[in-house]
């Protein structure tokens, strides 16, 4: 999973696309990437603004994984994003 973040960063578009795309799936049908909210979080702060653009659409499909309310815990950062 932790590769599949990296490539989030990877200057070929499409592969980075293709791959936050994947985990968008996966986010519908676990809470797997829930354990990596924290190098999510930390996309928003990249200068590149289609970085924290994946970065922001994979916190939302986790909203429904968010037990440790992660989300309403750094609601300013992420809002900042949008």
């Amino acid at each position: 999973m932790k590769e599949k973040i990296e490539n989030l960063y990877n200057k070929d578009n499409n592969s980075a696309y293709k791959t936050l795309l994947d985990l968008e799936v996966i986010t519908t049908e676990s809470n797997e990437l829930y354990n990596y909210f924290d190098l999510l979080l930390k996309m928003l702060n990249d200068e590149r603004s289609f970085i924290r653009v994946r970065g922001f659409r994979l916190i939302c499909c986790l909203a429904k994984w968010d037990t440790k309310n992660k989300i309403n815990d750094n609601i300013d950062i992420i809002l900042r994003v949008l």
